[in-house]
């Protein structure tokens, strides 16, 4: 076994990394004119004559015993002195002060002073200090931690502790099939999802978790989120317990107990970690704890219980243990029973080539917490499990379980063994490739087995399996990520999610299951009557119809002007998701609409065309091929002819008369083919073949009224238009007396 070093540094601190302010639980003040006290607990007596007049801060374990830190007025002062107790007047605590509690780490060199810290107070195991802001910050640049002290009244643990018989052990078989569930490549997966090691599916979506610190705003919001997940894919209820920020809560899963769930058990662990920077994967400190909880989810979850289970995964561990000393202050205000906390920190290195040892942290001023860490240490044995535990009655305070000793309540600490510190502690190189997966996994089964027994509320009774495979019906594919939900005949519904083969397996209660099998893009089945036998495996396999009916082309409706062509599909089924038309002969010759609109052939002919639609998530495809005839020269008819002359009035007979036509439309198909009638006569028939405006020249060789008339048509005769107008041609003009002779007289 490894000896235990125990290090005393002037300022250690258990705060990783203030990015933000002050932790939360220093918000509310004391009373003024309070004095900081700190005063040995000897015995029930002593606390008990203490109770006039003095408010426990804190309590503090150490190798000297126990204390408190407290706050008095100048009446409790009296008290205590009257009292014969030995006490510490430390200073009259100031407006805005926030003090800590400062723990020895090995390998942690002494810290210059600083003066935004004031040491108040040492002891060989401890240290209490007085610090700002930038102070805690500081400190938390040198790689120090603390733990914070609230100014809320804390219960005299002579009035809460609770008494426990020493457990007794025996292997039980249901137990032992518990922790062979542990799997070295289950804490491999969980721990490197954690450690951002590869992206993880949050929200419907890859992301990788690159750090987990408490103030990272997205990061950690994505890693609570995971975690949530997690457990409510096992179908726990789930709470995101905001103490403080919206990004960063405390993450509650629950099983309640069946006949007695006011009796509650927390296996917890701390998500948040360090160092502050953007990087910060933190396998070791403290993705393994929070591996250790999840996977004890996965397994307890299969299971019934008379009490009621929590998992606690805790943020603000790292600035002063803020989450869960919100959440313990919550259950003793709301007078929760708990009955015992396992908090797991740091479970996954130890030196190549070293003793396997650990260290269970209790505290002797709770006795519970002795009986529960014999019981760790029990379960070890009776397991033979390859481990070497070592218990520490008066443990350190630097984790959550001090947050519930604060009130009362018992818990231990499993963490890895202190004289074999983990020299990448809070560092970017806290690394899954650094730790030891078989001490790991080791500590993960023997965490499941102790937290088994710890309950003491299995229900009792033979379990069996149920395994098989979902695949989609028709095609045969395994179908991965279908959930599988159990809902047994005695109580109680169980899930499991197919791998990517589509298989799932789960331990069961020796009962008669009612099966669901459901999917994204399918419809769900349920099989009934399902019976689990104690030590059987019962195999039922699913195949699941699609959520759709697929799509079917009956047919496609084209509009055809010239060579451009409208296309409009007509289908049944479920409306597809995908279009493709091919028009190899067309201009463009593809297109991705569901309507394809002027297709431009070119030229008249018949072409090809085909279209392939696919529904029900692309699974389900349907193709249909047909022909398109165009004719390109189709003639755009006239509608209307407006008749008028161009030669200037007044015209006489043998004129050169000059006649204009316009033609409605001006684009109308050509050629034209016209008619001139003179008072009924036809006189000039032609044809146009160019669109210039349609014009003729008539002479009349007469005066006279005339009626003048043209008809024109493009297409065909039957599509001719007319118009007409009436001329009148004066006579010619006698200009022959002009050149009669000139007799000129004398």
């Amino acid at each position: 076994m490894k000896t235990p070093i125990v290090l005393l540094f002037v300022f250690v601190l258990l705060l990783s990394g203030l990015a933000g302010g002050l932790p939360a639980q220093t918000a509310t003040p004391p009373e003024t004119g309070q004095t900081l006290v700190y005063l040995v607990t000897a015995g029930t007596e002593d606390r008990a004559l203490a109770l006039t007049g003095v408010m426990v801060f804190a309590h503090v374990v150490g190798r000297g015993g126990t204390a408190v830190i407290a706050g008095t007025n100048s009446d409790g002062l009296a008290a205590l002195k009257e009292a014969g107790l030995t006490y510490q007047a430390l200073e009259l605590i100031p407006p805005g002060a926030a003090y800590y509690l400062v723990y020895p780490l090995p390998g942690r060199a002494n810290a210059a002073p600083n003066p935004k810290v004031v040491t108040l107070l040492a002891d060989a195991d401890w240290q209490l200090v007085r610090a700002t802001v930038g102070g805690a910050r500081w400190l938390s640049a040198q790689g120090m931690a603390l733990q914070a002290i609230s100014f809320d009244p804390k219960p005299w643990l002579a009035d809460t502790s609770v008494s426990f018989a020493p457990f007794v052990i025996d292997p039980d078989p249901t137990i032992q099939s518990m922790m062979d569930q542990v799997s070295s490549g289950t804490v491999h997966q969980y721990d490197g999802d954690l450690s951002g090691m590869w992206p993880v599916m949050i929200g419907g979506s890859p992301y990788t978790i690159a750090t987990r610190h408490t103030y990272s705003g997205t990061p950690i919001q994505k890693a609570t989120q995971y975690v949530g997940e997690h457990f409510t894919d096992l179908g726990l209820v789930v709470e995101y317990h905001q103490w403080s920020g919206s990004t960063y809560p405390n993450v509650i899963a629950t099983i309640p107990g069946l006949s007695n769930p006011d009796e509650i058990y927390i296996i917890s662990a701390h998500l948040d970690d360090m160092p502050s920077g953007s990087t910060a994967p933190g396998a070791d400190d403290n993705a393994s704890g929070v591996v250790a909880a999840l996977i004890a989810a996965d397994i307890f979850s299969q299971y019934q219980w008379d009490c009621t289970l929590r998992f606690g995964i805790w943020t603000g561990e790292e600035q002063g243990l803020n989450g869960s000393h919100a959440y313990a202050q919550r259950s003793y205000n709301n007078g929760e029973n708990i009955a015992g906390v396992l908090n797991l920190d740091m479970i996954a290195w130890n030196t190549p080539n070293s003793v396997r040892d650990i260290d269970i942290h209790a505290t002797s001023s709770i006795p519970a917490t002795l009986a529960q860490a014999q019981l760790f240490v029990d379960v070890i044995n009776a397991y033979d499990l390859n481990l070497i535990p070592q218990i520490n009655p008066n443990g350190t305070g630097a984790s959550d379980h001090a947050s519930f000793w604060q009130y009362g309540y018992p818990a231990i600490l499993g963490i890895e063994d202190f004289s074999d510190f983990n020299p990448y502690y809070h560092s970017t190189n806290d690394l899954l490739a650094n730790l030891d997966l078989d001490y790991f996994t080791e500590f993960v089964r023997a965490s499941v087995g102790t937290f088994a027994h710890l309950t003491g509320c299995l229900v009792p009774g033979g379990t069996g399996y149920l395994e098989g495979q979902v695949a989609a019906q028709g095609s045969g594919d395994p179908i991965a990520g279908a959930t599988v939900t159990m809902a047994a005949a005695g109580g109680g519904t169980f899930t499991a999610v197919t791998d990517p083969t589509g298989t799932y397996t789960r331990t069961l209660f020796a009962d008669t299951y009612t099966v669901t099998a459901q999917a994204d893009g399918y419809l769900p089945i349920t099989i009934s009557d399902v019976v689990i036998v104690t030590g059987t495996v019962t195999t039922q396999d699913f195949a699941l119809p699609l959520a759709c009916e697929p799509v079917d082309i009956v047919d496609v409706i084209t509009t055809i002007n010239a060579c451009m062509v409208d296309f409009a599909p007509t289908f049944t089924g479920t409306p597809p998701i995908t279009w493709d038309w091919a028009f190899p002969a067309g201009t463009p010759p593809t297109s991705q609409e569901e309507n394809p609109q002027g297709i431009d052939f070119g030229s008249s002919g018949t072409y090809s065309y085909s279209v392939t639609a696919s529904s029900c998530g692309g699974t389900a495809v349907d193709t249909f091929s047909s022909q398109v005839t165009v004719a390109c020269d189709v003639c755009t008819p006239l509608t209307a002819v407006t008749l008028d002359t161009l030669t200037t009035l007044p015209l006489y007979a043998g004129d050169n008369v000059t006649f204009t036509a316009i033609l409605t439309p001006e684009l109308s198909t050509l050629p034209y083919t016209y008619t001139v009638w003179v008072d009924g006569t036809a006189v000039i028939s032609d044809q146009v073949s160019s669109e210039t405006p349609l014009s003729f020249n008539y002479a009349f060789v007469e005066a006279g009224t005339y009626t003048v008339m043209v008809s024109v048509w493009n297409c065909d005769v039957g599509t001719a238009v007319s118009d007409s107008i009436a001329i009148t041609i004066l006579p010619t003009l006698d200009w022959s007396w002009m050149y009669l002779p000139v007799v000129v007289r004398p």
